[in-house]
């Protein structure tokens, strides 16, 4: 696993630290027990944590910045973008942990310029990868997992509802 294969999370690192520097200036605390905060606030970042290491094995044999295949396992079989969605939940945890109201407030601001930049990798992806991405596209959410699952693929009936069948079929 390359370390230099994960993306760095630029925007829920800026927006933590606009949270604590808020915080500083205008000290806002979340209501609430502190002892739970920080119970909810550590394993929402424990959790998170081990979706991204997961996200990160899953993707170690494909350079992320320029990939020549999909990631279609682990944790992307139920979310194409699991390890953006590990940062928010740390960024999250961060806040709640420390009871921090500026930090969780900022959560929204950081999810957006994220969202943005997850929309030009979308097209590139599609750009780069056709129809195989438009099945994957389909038979995986963006952000979270479905309630329910699929019964039937982007690739037809009879295909299940793995994404690398839908890709398979589509190719």
């Amino acid at each position: 696993m390359r370390i230099s294969n994960v993306p760095v999370p630029e925007e829920h690192l800026l927006a933590i630290a606009v949270g604590i520097l808020l915080q500083r200036v205008r000290p806002s605390i979340l209501p609430g027990s502190r002892r739970l905060q920080q119970f909810v606030g550590l394993s929402l970042i424990g959790a998170a944590t081990s979706i991204v290491v997961q996200s990160m094995a899953a993707a170690s044999d494909v350079r992320l910045d320029q990939p020549d295949r999909l990631v279609m396992r682990g944790p992307y079989t139920v979310s194409r973008n699991p390890m953006y969605v590990g940062w928010a939940l740390i960024h999250l945890g961060v806040g709640v942990a420390s009871g921090a109201c500026w930090i969780v407030a900022t959560l929204p601001a950081a999810s957006v310029l994220v969202h943005r930049g997850i929309r030009h990798e979308e097209r590139m992806l599609r750009a780069t990868f056709g129809d195989g991405y438009d099945c994957y596209r389909a038979a995986v959410p963006r952000y979270l997992p479905r309630l329910r699952r699929n019964t039937h693929s982007a690739a037809g009936p009879g295909m299940g509802t793995s994404p690398e069948a839908s890709v398979r079929a589509g190719a």
